[in-house]
């Protein structure tokens, strides 16, 4: 890697000027230090940092809520909080509940024996065969 325009210090592969090295102080902060024998490129043992991104979640927030919260999140077909339900329109899973998904839905199913197959007794329509 070539050294930076009127910089006669030696750079290394990983874009730092000799004798100086990265560390992480806090969340989105970076800080690079140096000491005076590197020929002008260190800022004499003083830091310098400047802030990368404090809008970046932490290893403890969630990417999204969860499944009951009331909320429609990432991976969820519908979430309608504590009315979420096997029997309800919108399941515990929060996935919308259709026929033959293997969950009666109240007040729209009959029955749901979880397949596409006529002439069992559960029709494909959900409705009890006759």
């Amino acid at each position: 890697m070539a050294a930076g325009c009127g910089d006669d210090s030696e750079m290394n592969t990983s874009g730092f000027t000799a004798g100086t090295s990265p560390t992480t102080t806090s969340l989105g902060t970076t800080s690079t230090t140096g000491d005076a024998s590197t020929g002008g490129a260190s800022t004499g043992g003083e830091s310098t940092s400047s802030a990368v991104s404090d809008t970046l979640p932490t290893a403890t927030e969630p990417m999204g809520g969860e499944c009951g919260d009331g909320s429609l999140d990432r991976g969820e077909e519908c979430d309608d909080g504590a009315d979420n339900g096997d029997a309800k329109a919108c399941t515990s899973a929060c996935k919308v509940a259709v026929c033959g998904d293997g969950l009666v839905q109240e007040g729209v199913e009959a029955c749901d024996d979880g397949n596409q197959v006529d002439g069992d007794a559960c029709t494909n329509a959900c409705a009890e065969a006759l």
